[in-house]
């Protein structure tokens, strides 16, 4: 009897711990990408484009959401700081947050990365130009 109470109980939590699994999957995967795209030269408008929804993406989905700062360089690389940039300071965030373009011609996006006291990103958004 105790086998079936306790069944139910081991499969939500390991329904649980595979619904988590999937979402850190998901977010390496639109890392890795991220990562690609960064260094990757955009010469079309389709490649713009899709920049532009994969920074969307990336920020929606909190791919980046409470990683360390080593955690980010080792995804990512380091951003660049954002005391360089007035775009970060027009959006409230600190000249220690870093910002990355995705691809390299002038009108790529940007994603802003925010970090809290402890050095987690606390919060990302997405700049188009």
């Amino acid at each position: 009897m105790k086998n079936t109470v306790l069944a139910p109980a081991v499969l939500a939590s390991a329904i649980l711990a595979c619904v988590g699994c999937g979402a850190q999957a998901n977010s390496r995967a639109t890392l890795e990408e991220l990562k690609a795209a960064m260094g990757a030269r955009s010469t079309t408008p389709g490649d713009r484009e899709a920049n532009t929804q994969l920074a969307v993406r990336v920020v929606e989905e909190g791919a980046l959401e409470n990683l360390r700062r080593d955690e980010v360089i080792d995804a990512i690389g380091r951003g660049n700081p954002c005391s360089v940039r007035p775009a970060c300071a027009e959006r409230g965030y600190e000249d220690d947050d870093w910002i990355y373009d995705i691809g390299d011609d002038p009108t790529a996006p940007s994603i802003v990365v925010g970090f809290d006291t402890s050095g987690r990103v606390s919060r990302s958004t997405y700049i188009t130009h």
